[in-house]
């Protein structure tokens, strides 16, 4: 069975596209570990398929600063793979919101993805799921009919009691065009 793997940033849809993945039964990941390494996953994994999550960057820097603000509260401990690949993605600093550096990293990432896939364009799908884009884009990328089940929607919007936060009340535009729950 091919496998897919889901090779965006965290908060672009990666936990969506993994969803979808195994809706339409492949071996599909997608988390930071995947995104960090995806140039080992493709020579250990030949065939393999990959999705990259792309999201408007205000919007996703956004989600980042309401997530990073909910990890902190919770005080949740963060796997040392997990910590080792943000730190692969982000560089130092990765628990501290930091607009610029966050925006270079986004960046950085997208064109070692591009760079790295440029001549094999049937390998790569790039999608933006929280513009509304799914099955009609995935499924043929995949070989695979849309199925009759609507495309998922994991982790859509913040809940009303993230928004007081004072990193996320601090940040630009913090809540405008965000769903609450």
């Amino acid at each position: 069975m091919k496998r897919v793997y889901g090779i965006g940033i965290s908060k672009t849809g990666t936990t969506t596209v993994e969803s979808a993945i195994q809706i339409l039964g492949f071996v599909g990941y997608s988390n930071e570990d995947t995104a960090a390494r995806f140039e080992e996953y493709d020579r250990d994994w030949p065939g393999s398929k990959f999705i990259y999550t792309v999201r408007e960057t205000e919007s996703w820097l956004r989600s980042v600063v309401n997530h990073w603000e909910w990890e902190k509260r919770i005080k949740r401990e963060v796997h040392h793979i997990q910590v080792a690949a943000l730190h692969s993605l982000f560089g130092g600093g990765l628990f501290e919101f930091d607009r610029e550096s966050y925006i270079k990293a986004y960046y950085r990432h997208e064109q070692r993805i591009l760079s790295y896939f440029k001549n094999r364009p049937s390998d790569l799908l790039v999608i933006d799921v929280c513009a509304g884009e799914g099955w009609e884009k995935i499924c043929p990328f995949l070989g695979v009919p849309i199925p009759d089940k609507p495309f998922p929607a994991s982790n859509v919007g913040v809940s009303p009691a993230r928004l007081d936060s004072p990193t996320v009340a601090a940040a630009p535009d913090a809540t405008q065009g965000m769903q609450t729950n």
